[in-house]
């Protein structure tokens, strides 16, 4: 389903973690919505975003929890430029290097790990490892072998 052109208002804008969450309890309070209403809406487990959104919050939004708030609430998130924090950051951009962009974005890296592989990476270990050992460590060592 395709929507129209209309134009969205914001209900609320925050530029960090507090900030998120006093945006969600503001659409919460706007929508009249109480923890346990949204607790079933979202799925999420009775007193989760008391929780969660509370005056005390013991938990932290998270990944499913943030899922569970969007869809819960009826809202979504919408990236902008904030051009006063762009302005101040820009000049230190680093450009990305194209040769590591090319192998990355060119599918995944695939490591073969085979039995000889295995075998020559635990002979240097071994002998990296007795570097540090006095000459009585290492003569007890191969005694066990």
């Amino acid at each position: 389903m395709e929507r129209s052109a209309e134009v969205m208002t914001p209900l609320a804008d925050f530029d960090s973690y507090d900030g998120l969450r006093r945006a969600l309890n503001a659409v919460r309070a706007q929508r009249n919505i109480s923890f346990e209403t949204l607790n079933a809406l979202s799925g999420a487990p009775a007193g989760y975003f008391q929780k969660l959104l509370g005056p005390r919050p013991a938990r932290r939004i998270g990944p499913q929890s943030l899922g569970w708030a969007l869809g819960g609430l009826g809202i979504k998130a919408v990236l902008v430029d904030d051009p006063e924090a762009l302005a101040r950051v820009e000049g230190r951009f680093v450009p990305r290097d194209p040769a590591h962009l090319a192998s990355v974005l060119g599918g995944v890296v695939c490591v073969e790990i085979n039995r000889g592989f295995l075998r020559k990476i635990g002979r240097k270990g071994g002998a990296n490892s007795r570097k540090n050992l006095s000459k009585r460590q290492r003569k007890s060592l191969s005694m066990l072998v």
